[in-house]
C-alpha cells in the first residue's frame, strides 16, 4: 500500500475523531447550560409562586396575631396546641388552615433549595430570611403537631432551617477568629515600624515629605 495513502487515511481518522470529540464537548456544554437555565427559571417561578400563594395566608395570620410582627415573637405552646386541635367552626379554625398552608409552601421552598432543584443563588438569598422568620414564629406549632400526631409533616423545613443556623454559627466563629487573629500581626508590624524608624515605609514617607517641601518652595520662588 502506498505510504501516502496510509498518511491520508490517518489524517482523515484523526479529523473524524477530533470532530466527534468536539461535538460531544459542545453537546455536554449545551446540556449543562440548559440545566442551569432551567434551574434559574424554576427558582424564579418558585419565588413568584411564594409571593402569590402566601400573601393571603400571611395576612390572615398577622391579622389574628398582630404581635408576631415583633422581632423574636412566636405563638406559645398552649395556644399552638389549641390551634392545631381546633374543630371546624372553632375560634382558630380559619387561622389553622392558613398556618398549615403557609408551612406547606415554606417546606416546598426549603426542599427545593436544599436538594438543589432550584438555583440557590437566586432563591436562597431572597427567601431564607422569610423562612427563618416564619419558622421562628411557628416553631411551637410545629412541635405541638409532632407531639400530638407523633409525626412531623414539615421535617424538610426544619432540616433546612437547622442547616442555615449551623452555617451561620460556622461563619460567626470564623469571623470572630479573624477579628482576634488579624490584629496580632498588625500590632507586631506597627511595633516593628516604631522601633525601626528607617524602614522602607518610613523612607518612602520621608521622600514624599521632602518632595512636597521642594514643590512648595518652588511655588514660593
Amino acid at each position: 500500500m502506498d505510504p501516502a495513502t496510509n498518511t491520508g487515511s490517518s489524517e482523515i481518522n484523526f479529523a473524524i475523531a477530533l470532530a466527534t470529540s468536539l461535538s460531544v464537548a459542545v453537546l455536554v456544554f449545551s446540556l449543562y447550560w440548559d440545566y442551569r437555565w432551567r434551574r434559574r427559571q424554576y427558582a424564579i417561578g418558585l419565588l413568584e409562586k411564594w409571593n402569590d400563594c402566601t400573601a393571603d395566608h400571611a395576612k390572615a395570620i398577622l391579622t389574628e396575631f398582630p404581635w408576631l410582627r415583633e422581632q423574636g415573637a412566636q405563638i406559645g405552646r398552649l395556644m399552638s396546641k389549641e390551634i392545631y386541635c381546633c374543630k371546624a367552626g372553632g375560634k382558630y379554625w380559619d387561622v389553622r388552615f392558613h398556618i398549615v398552608e403557609l408551612l406547606n409552601h415554606a417546606e416546598a421552598m426549603a426542599v427545593a433549595i436544599d436538594k438543589r432543584i432550584a438555583a440557590k443563588t437566586i432563591i436562597g438569598n431572597s427567601i431564607d430570611s422569610a423562612l427563618k422568620a416564619w419558622y421562628g414564629n411557628l416553631k411551637n406549632f410545629l412541635l405541638s403537631v409532632e407531639e400530638i400526631s407523633n409525626k412531623q409533616p414539615w421535617q424538610g423545613l426544619i432540616d433546612y432551617i437547622e442547616l442555615l443556623d449551623a452555617n451561620c454559627k460556622i461563619l460567626f466563629k470564623f469571623n470572630r477568629w479573624i477579628k482576634r487573629v488579624l490584629p496580632l500581626p498588625m500590632r507586631c508590624l506597627t511595633s516593628f515600624f516604631r522601633r525601626n524608624t528607617r524602614t522602607p515605609v518610613t523612607v518612602i514617607i520621608d521622600l514624599n515629605q521632602s518632595a512636597k517641601c521642594y514643590c512648595d518652595e518652588k511655588k514660593r520662588n
